[in-house]
C-alpha cells in the first residue's frame, strides 16, 4: 500500500506500507514493513522493519526489530527494538527499558 495523501486514524497490514514525500500520516501503523519518505506521526510497529529515507519527518514511537536512518531523515520520538510484546515488557520509563 502506498499513501500519497493525509490519512489520519489506524493502518494495519502484513504487507508494505510506504509512505511517499507528499503523505501525512497522523495514525497507528502496524505493517509488516514500513518505509517513510513523507510526514508521520503516531506509532509505528513495522514487524520486519521500519525505513526512514531521507527527506522524511516523524515524531512517533517507533517498535521494530529493525530501524534504518538514512542521512537527511528527521525524527524525533522514542525507538523501541523488538516486536510488541518485547516493548511492553519494557517500557522506557523503567531501568531496563529497551528505549534508545
Amino acid at each position: 500500500m502506498r499513501v500519497d495523501g493525509r490519512v489520519k486514524g489506524r493502518i494495519v497490514s502484513d504487507n508494505t506500507l510506504i509512505i511517499g514525500e507528499t503523505g501525512q500520516v497522523d495514525a497507528e501503523i502496524d505493517c509488516g514493513v514500513v518505509s517513510i519518505r513523507g510526514r508521520v506521526t503516531g506509532q509505528v510497529h513495522g514487524r520486519q522493519r521500519i525505513e526512514l529515507l531521507s527527506g522524511c519527518r516523524v515524531l512517533a514511537t517507533l517498535v521494530s526489530p529493525k530501524l534504518l536512518i538514512e542521512d537527511g531523515a528527521f525524527f524525533q520520538g522514542d525507538c523501541r527494538m523488538g516486536g510488541p510484546t518485547e516493548a511492553a515488557k519494557h517500557p522506557p520509563d523503567t531501568p531496563e527499558g529497551g528505549s534508545i
